[in-house]
């Protein structure tokens, strides 16, 4: 699971955006399925990710685990999640594209995109 995964500014201020539990936003994201693969599984460099069968549990549904601020947890099905993520384009290492990406799937994971 990523755990707390907001950013204050994905792309210059990496600190959580939850640093205290009296400054969470019921409807945020707080944790999420784990969106990383081992690149053993992927056959492919480490920086880069995609899931598959063998890794991720709820791949024949395409949905995550999510866990929301308020303490409620979902099951969300984000079809452009699970492309991203399953396309292998999601990266890895840290850099203000990661971050930035990311920001956006947690913020499809909160729509139900």
């Amino acid at each position: 699971m990523l755990f707390n995964p907001h950013v204050i500014d994905p792309a210059a201020d990496l600190s959580r955006l939850f640093q205290k539990t009296s400054k969470v936003i019921p409807s945020k994201l707080f944790g999420v399925d784990y969106l990383a693969g081992p690149a053993s599984d992927l056959g492919g460099p480490a920086t880069i990710t995609a899931y598959s069968p063998n890794y991720f549990a709820h791949y024949p549904s395409q949905g995550f685990d999510c866990i929301f601020a308020d303490g409620s947890v979902q099951f969300v099905q984000s079809f452009l999640t699970f492309n991203l993520v399953s396309s292998g384009t999601l990266a890895t290492a840290a850099s203000t594209q990661s971050n930035v990406q990311y920001d956006q799937v947690y913020t499809w994971l909160e729509n139900g995109n």
